[in-house]
């Protein structure tokens, strides 16, 4: 199992059989002329899945690449499909959400706040159910699951607040912890201090990033550098010109 990266092109460099497709959106937009080269590249990832592509139907992006893939196809997401999410309820410590699937269906609970987590959890789901997995085995590895470091992790309780460091830093990335963040806030505050991640991201989709924090939050937005400028889109040529290394970079 590998998580492929378009921020540096090394998705193409995979071939495999089952590939799970979240989101295609604009991002990483220092190295992709627009959203249309973007889908270009998913475009040529779809095509190299063998055997299996899942895609979310909540993410009109991840949804065209279904259409696409040369081989089978599975969906997922809380909108029609096959295997879906219903009944998405906020918990202590967590999250439970009803899932329906050709296997059969089951309730589902997860260590972890956010539609976001049980969408992915329901791309796990898919992918298991669709190898032979136990339904039940799947669900009860979900339950016990929890997240990554720098995913809506605690680091510290000061005054009987609680500190959560999320590596968010894209609008749509931003508007799912906050609301996870609410989630487990309930009637209280949330305070947000927002670092951004690349000066190219930022000037790009900084009306984005405005409307992910809206106008009712309290927000502070840690400076990281003295100025911000566009990315140069002075470059047509596609950004996977030859197979090359992903660590060095260099061509092949």
């Amino acid at each position: 199992m590998v998580e492929g990266d378009e921020s540096d092109g090394s998705h193409l460099l995979l071939s495999p059989e089952i590939g799970i497709l979240t989101s295609v959106e604009a991002d990483h937009l220092d190295r992709y002329r627009d959203l249309r080269q973007i889908r270009e590249s998913f475009a040529l990832f779809a095509t190299s899945v063998s055997s299996l592509l899942i895609g979310c139907v909540d993410d009109r992006g991840a949804t065209d690449m279904l259409a696409i893939a040369p081989g089978e196809t599975l969906s997922y997401g809380f909108s029609p499909a096959d295997v879906h999410g219903e009944d998405y309820s906020p918990q202590p410590g967590g999250a439970e959400f009803g899932m329906f699937t050709p296997w059969g269906d089951r309730q589902v609970q997860l260590r972890m706040p956010g539609k976001h987590n049980a969408r992915n959890a329901l791309a796990a789901a898919a992918a298991g159910l669709r190898l032979g997995l136990d339904i039940d085995g799947i669900v009860a590895g979900l339950a016990a699951a929890r997240l990554p470091g720098r995913r809506m992790e605690l680091v510290a309780e000061v005054n009987g607040a609680p500190v959560y460091d999320d590596y968010g830093h894209h609008p749509t990335e931003v508007r799912a912890t906050l609301s996870a963040a609410r989630e487990v806030a309930g009637e209280g505050r949330v305070v947000v201090a927002f670092q951004p991640h690349r000066v190219s991201r930022l000037a790009a989709l900084m009306g984005d990033f405005a409307r992910a924090f809206g106008t009712r939050m309290r927000c502070s937005w840690c400076r990281s550098t003295p100025r911000v400028t566009r990315p140069s889109r002075a470059s047509t040529a596609p950004p996977w010109p030859t197979p090359y290394c992903a660590r060095t970079r260099n061509a092949l």
